[in-house]
């Protein structure tokens, strides 16, 4: 029995003196860490956070170990993998005496050693000018055990890196040693003032994962969950989520010369800019004045009058056609109402149009007159396009006097025509003729015409000429047309025929032949070429195409002297001397007439 528990008391010693890496195959593992290295490793609201905490769950999660990571003391962490209650160390700067200790993993990162100053501190450039003076370290951390053996340097060991800048504000110490990552972002974080850093730093260290010396199996899992993560990149994220955080720190001084030189930089390139724009505003320039250069050779060139106006009514720019056209020079056009040249019974038309180009609406094709510097007036068709944001008026103006003088004329003539038309003692009828038909189409009948046959206007026109007077000769009509062409005389109608040239019978004879006499006896008495044009034209009918000849030949003879006696009828004795005296005088001599 004795033996039994003496047994059992050496296997219970035995196991408890096993260190932790015995149970390095276990499925949990402790990872410890110093809870005061922002932003490697820190402890915010109680929870571990930082770049190195993040680096250890990445190799947890790629080699399948269950980790627990806890953030103390730096000295506590250390004593516990050194004791065996912990297995490893998240974050340690590898040094030659710390490898006696300890075994380290793969460099994952580079940690610079600095020294913090108040600012004003002159004289100091690193850590020989320190002789003699305090300098606070983190203690356990690299600068306490790079420092604490110089002799010639005064430590002073703080439990935090707050800790360490207060006592430098303070005045305690002439400078802080430590990290150069931990010291900015600790600065940042607390919003501390009136430090400064040298840049040089007075240390560089490689820093890994560390394991108690021995602990081969661990370290071999713990560079193969690096290498894993390094090879999928979550390395490579898990920096560039922490360097972000870096602190860019500098001297009032370097603040000074880095405004200066973004100043420069800033002067130099808004020179810059600012001589490509003017380069580019050449180039514009350039382009626009031949653009002008251009529009003004064209707008002085142009036959058409071309002007701008404004929404005040006055001209602006006017092209020399003007000039040309009214007399007025621009200086006198420029700048004055455009109604102070507008024929008055014109003003209110125009007044018009104004207000429609004002509201924005183009306007085409308006006429009005305008004064000439003679006193007489033009007639201008305008066509306007209003730019309402500038407030302006384009205009092209034609000068359209003489279409518009042709076309009263033609008005007016047209009206004495018709006068003469419907006044006339003639009965006169205007057909025409559909192709490869012998019958004509009514065009127009004058009010002789109508009161002669007893029908109205509106009855005839577009009648057929056969089914209204069926006693008209359809060949007789197309030989008048033959012979009027033949002499080509504008004063002889190709369409117009003599009513009397179509009766054929002793009634409608004798009453053209009353007409005849009628207009025989007025142009003896006017000495009226033209009334002696149509009697002369009337008889000759008459003979061509009538019965009882004997009856028109007297008159006949009477027309020939009248004709002979008047200028410029050389047509008309070509239709009677020709034809009808001949025949009469063929006649004569047979005795026809007595």
């Amino acid at each position: 029995m004795k033996r039994c528990l003496l047994s059992i008391i050496i296997a219970v010693i035995a196991f408890c003196g096993l260190p932790a890496h015995a149970f390095a195959n276990q499925a949990s593992l402790l990872f410890v860490g110093n809870r005061d290295y922002p932003p490697m490793a820190y402890l915010e609201e109680g929870i571990a956070k930082g770049f190195y905490v993040d680096v250890t769950r990445a190799i947890a999660g790629a080699t399948g170990k269950d980790i627990d990571i806890r953030l103390m003391a730096w000295h506590e962490a250390q004593k516990m993998v050194l004791k065996d209650r912990a297995d490893a160390i998240i974050s340690m700067s590898i040094t030659e005496a710390r490898k006696d200790l300890f075994d380290y993993s793969n460099v994952v990162t580079l940690f610079e050693f600095s020294l913090f100053l108040r600012e004003g501190t002159i004289g100091i450039s690193g850590l020989n000018d320190l002789v003699g003076k305090p300098v606070a370290v983190f203690r356990g951390g690299l600068p306490y055990q790079l420092l604490k053996d110089r002799k010639d340097l005064k430590t002073v060991p703080v439990d935090s890196h707050l800790e360490g800048f207060e006592i430098l504000k303070a005045g305690s110490v002439i400078a802080f040693a430590t990290d150069k990552w931990v010291g900015s972002y600790t600065i940042h974080k607390h919003g501390i003032k009136n430090v400064t850093l040298l840049e040089e730093p007075f240390a560089v260290q490689e820093s890994a994962i560390a394991v108690k010396k021995g602990n081969k199996a661990l370290l071999s899992e713990i560079n193969h969950g690096l290498m894993q993560i390094q090879t999928t990149g979550e390395l490579s994220q898990i920096k560039e989520k922490w360097w972000g955080k870096k602190i860019i720190f500098t001297t009032r001084e370097r603040q000074r010369t880095l405004f200066v030189q973004t100043a420069l930089i800033f002067a130099a390139g808004l020179v810059i800019l600012l001589a490509v724009w003017i380069l580019v505003l050449k180039k514009q320039i350039r382009r626009r004045k031949k653009a002008e250069t251009e529009r003004n050779r064209y707008f002085d060139l142009s036959p058409d009058m071309l002007c701008i106006a404004g929404f005040d009514g006055t001209f602006r720019e006017i092209n020399p056609a003007w000039e040309k056209t009214l007399g007025w020079t621009p200086a006198e056009m420029k700048n004055r109402p455009w109604l102070d040249f507008v024929h008055p019974n014109d003003h209110a038309a125009t007044i018009d149009v104004g207000e429609k180009m004002i509201r924005g609406e183009i306007v085409l094709n308006f006429e009005n007159r305008y004064r000439c510097k003679d006193e007489s007036y033009k007639w201008i068709l305008w066509n306007s396009y209003p730019l309402v944001e500038d407030r302006l008026i384009f205009g092209a103006a034609h000068d359209v006097t003489s279409r518009i003088l042709a076309k009263q004329a033609l008005k007016a003539s047209e009206l004495r025509y018709r006068e003469l038309f419907n006044r006339t003692s003639k009965c006169v009828i205007v057909v025409r003729r559909p192709p490869e038909q012998k019958d004509f189409i009514i065009v127009d009948i004058n009010m002789a015409a109508c009161e002669a046959e007893g029908v109205g206007r509106n009855e005839a026109v577009e009648r057929s000429l056969l089914s209204l007077f069926p006693a008209i000769d359809p060949s007789g009509v197309l030989e008048i047309i033959a012979v009027a062409e033949k002499i080509n005389s504008p004063n002889l109608p190709k369409y117009e025929i003599s009513k009397a040239m179509a009766f054929n019978h002793q009634k409608k004879y004798n009453e053209a032949l009353v007409l005849a006499k009628k207009s025989y006896n007025l142009a003896k008495q006017r000495n009226d070429k033209h009334i002696v044009k149509d009697a002369s034209f009337l008889l000759s009918e008459i003979h061509h195409h009538l019965g009882q000849r004997s009856l028109a030949y007297p008159f006949l003879t009477e027309y020939i002297k009248l004709h002979d006696s008047i200028s410029n009828m050389e047509y008309m004795r070509k239709v009677t001397r020709l034809d009808i005296q001949h025949e009469y005088e063929t006649k004569q001599k047979s005795a026809e007439f007595e």
